[in-house]
């Protein structure tokens, strides 16, 4: 055989087999429970608008926020919170359970309905999301703090018989953890 022809051989036979190797894929690993992550440019209303309310009021109203997370079986669950955080502090909203599901899954939506039931003067509305897991025996309390996501809207809540309109300078400070003088 002719010295071209040998060269010719080696070199597609080198491609040849060069074609049939085929990386090993990626170890990703398993995947990691994370926190919730709400999409609050989406959320209904928007937490960036203050909501007007009466005392008077007696509709129902429906917070709605997209959420994702990796919830490895552990479905979420969310509580609609009024002034969150102060003494005043008390559960107004308890979502159903949401279906546990992936980080990529862009589909779910968080929905909390309250029934409108506050005092005049400015008020906070919080949402607090949660894998059911990080709650207390009454599903309502999240336990770690790190498994939570939380979106607040701010309320003015008047009173049609008042003599004096409410102001947003009466919103309430945060004074502390539920059960404490706050000083």
């Amino acid at each position: 055989m002719p010295n071209w022809a040998w060269s010719l051989l080696v070199g597609v036979s080198g491609l040849t087999f060069s074609g049939c190797l085929v990386a090993e894929p990626p170890d990703f690993g398993v995947p990691k429970k994370t926190p919730p992550l709400l999409d609050l440019v989406h959320a209904e209303p928007p937490i960036t608008q203050i909501l007007n309310v009466s005392t008077d009021e007696t509709a129902t109203r429906e917070f709605k926020v997209p959420v994702r997370s990796e919830d490895l079986g552990d479905p979420l669950i969310a509580t609609l919170n009024l002034n969150y955080n102060t003494r005043w502090a008390q559960v107004v909203g308890i979502a159903n359970f949401l279906y546990a599901s992936t980080f990529d899954d862009e589909t779910r939506e968080i929905t909390v309905p309250w029934l409108v039931r506050a005092s005049a003067g400015c008020q906070q509305l919080t949402l607090r999301v949660t894998h059911l897991s990080s709650t207390g025996p009454d599903a309502s309390v999240a336990q770690g703090e790190k498994d939570i996501a939380i979106a607040t809207w701010w309320l003015n809540v008047t009173d049609p018989t008042a003599p004096v309109p409410a102001k947003l300078d009466d919103c309430p400070a945060n004074v502390g953890p539920v059960g404490t003088d706050g000083g």
